[in-house]
């Protein structure tokens, strides 16, 4: 398989996977990003058509993919790793000048490894997706219920308070509230007991 079909296989599986944007995310290559997936999508074709019509060599496609890449996902090593590798392949096809099939063998025998590895970053991402959603949808109902009382917190509490006041008569003899004094006057004078 020539760079080219790698590259179309490895934009066919980027397409047909489903995802929602975010920011973090946007630093990969995942479909989560519309406009930076389609951007490279875009110039990746076009390098797949200008190979197809002999404007560039396979080498020369892969350097601009690796430069692509850099510039659009700086942050991306698997995506870098993967540009780099086919720059290297296509470097040592034309340094041993191999055969169309022997190029086709060794282009073949990397995009598996290389398709599988974008597959499992995918379901990855996926997966992680449906993760933080559970969570916030668990998350949002808990924000928005009140707190449901505790019949057993409340009889603890209650039991503490009553010890407390207990104690405060025990140690001082009396009650915290003084008892109640009823007080009568007449003129200046009071008689209070």
């Amino acid at each position: 398989m020539k760079f080219t079909e790698w590259l179309f296989v490895l934009i066919f599986g980027l397409i047909s996977t489903p995802a929602f944007c975010q920011s973090d995310i946007c630093d990969y290559y995942l479909p989560q990003c519309a406009t930076k997936f389609d951007q490279y999508s875009k110039a990746a074709k076009q390098l797949d058509v200008q190979v197809k019509n002999k404007e560039l060599s396979n080498l020369e496609a892969a350097q601009k993919a690796v430069a692509l890449s850099d510039s659009l996902y700086p942050r991306d090593g698997l995506l870098a790793n993967i540009n780099r590798q086919n720059l290297v392949m296509a470097q040592f096809a034309q340094r041993n000048q191999l055969s169309d099939d022997q190029i086709s063998e060794l282009d073949s025998s990397a995009t598996d490894t290389f398709r599988q590895a974008i597959l499992e970053r995918f379901s990855a991402a996926k997966a992680a997706q449906e993760v933080g959603q559970f969570y916030s949808q668990y998350q949002a109902t808990q924000q928005y219920q009140p707190p449901q009382q505790n019949p057993a917190n409340t009889a603890a509490i209650a039991t503490m308070l009553n010890g407390i006041g207990k104690a405060f008569t025990n140690s001082f003899g009396q009650s915290i509230t003084p008892p109640p004094r009823i007080c009568n006057y007449y003129g200046s004078t009071s008689y209070c007991f």
